[in-house]
């Protein structure tokens, strides 16, 4: 992990041109779900490097565990998969495993990448998993991803990234909501577009 940490920090943040704004949530102890929005490949990096030396434990699709050397790669950062849309027993127990360890679920709601640079629908029973692990939920917004590198680019355009930390629910919160409650709070929160955000940054992008 902390190799990874030192790569991605030297490379990627420099080639992007990577902003955070932490407020204080770097100073927050586990449990809890870390969420962030989807915009493009690189939203983990982006989401999980400013809170190192916190470890973050990521769901990923079931896809990628497929290629053995990656598989075994993913498992070794703290991954774990999952079949996207449905449901998986045993994802549901490395979730509840994270948590009795105190430690940090992350996690893409939409499932995918977005393929226009605004928020796509959140996956199904986002809410409910909210509700049924009780523990505060932490939002990275990131901006300008999509400029700097969508789906189907095979460049990276260098621009600017801005990422934002937030909690977004406590666990009291989280007690006297309903699961309508929550899932309107992750929509309006993790809502995004990148061509709004661009048009009041006036950043070129290359």
């Amino acid at each position: 992990y902390s190799f990874f940490y030192f790569i991605i920090k030297t490379f990627l943040f420099k080639k992007t041109r990577i902003k955070y704004y932490l407020n204080g949530i770097d100073k927050i102890e586990g449990p809890y779900l870390l969420v962030f929005n989807h915009p493009s490949t690189f939203d983990f990096a982006y989401t999980f490097i400013p809170l190192y030396p916190k470890k973050i434990n990521s769901i990923v699709a079931y896809y990628y565990f497929c290629n053995y050397k990656l598989g075994r790669l993913l498992h070794r950062l703290g991954s774990f998969p999952k079949f996207l849309y449905h449901p998986d027993i045993s994802s549901i127990k490395n979730i509840k495993r994270v948590m009795r360890n105190k430690g940090i679920l992350g996690i893409a709601p939409e499932g995918r990448l977005s393929a226009y640079g605004c928020l796509e629908s959140l996956a199904p029973a986002t809410e409910k998993l909210v509700k049924h692990l009780g523990v505060p939920v932490i939002m990275a917004k990131i901006n300008g991803a999509y400029l700097t590198f969508p789906k189907w680019a095979k460049n990276i355009r260098r621009g600017l990234i801005e990422v934002e930390y937030e909690q977004i629910l406590s666990s009291e919160d989280i007690k006297t909501m309903t699961t309508e409650e929550i899932n309107d709070v992750l929509y309006q929160k993790l809502d995004y577009d990148d061509f709004k955000w661009q048009e009041s940054k006036r950043i070129a992008y290359k």
